[in-house]
């Protein structure tokens, strides 16, 4: 992916040593979709509209159509949209002990729209970057991980 980001718990002992148990590895696996999608949907929602989005575009001349391209007051079309926001994707990988959220897209313009070489007209106009987003919505991967985790705990002490 050519921009993404990796949810990571770690330290979980009690957890990793019954995740052998294939109930609870896959609870602790769901919880991570869940913990993926909360960092998701940030990102694949796009901002209002703006002037560069219709005719005649901030230039006079050309505007970007979401989920199209670009359009010209001459009538031509460019149809280069990759559709950022359907692109945004989730998956969960479990390697040994460690099971990780991973968000991301493979759209090439992905970097210049959210990523670190935004053009600071996409920020102007809204786009925010992974980064910001993955700060944004920390405490609420935290707090529903906790809940995940003291799930998955009741389930072994209960």
């Amino acid at each position: 992916m050519s921009d993404s980001i990796t949810i990571q718990v770690e330290g979980l002992d009690e957890i990793t040593k019954a995740l052998s148990d294939v109930r609870l590895r896959q609870a602790v696996e769901t919880g991570m979709r869940g913990a993926a999608e909360i960092v998701r949907e940030p990102l694949a929602t796009y901002p209002p509209a703006s002037a560069a989005n219709r005719s005649p575009g901030v230039n006079g001349y050309s505007w970007y159509e979401r989920g199209f391209g670009t359009r010209t007051v001459t009538g031509r079309a460019y149809p280069t949209s990759q559709a950022l926001g359907r692109s945004w994707t989730t998956d969960v990988v479990t390697r040994g002990k460690t099971i990780a959220g991973v968000i991301g897209t493979t759209v090439s313009y992905g970097p210049f729209v959210h990523g670190e070489k935004q053009a600071g007209f996409h920020r102007a106009r809204g786009w925010k970057r992974t980064q910001q987003v993955v700060r944004e919505t920390e405490r609420k991967v935290a707090v529903f991980l906790e809940r995940v985790i003291a799930n998955v705990l009741s389930r072994l002490t209960g």
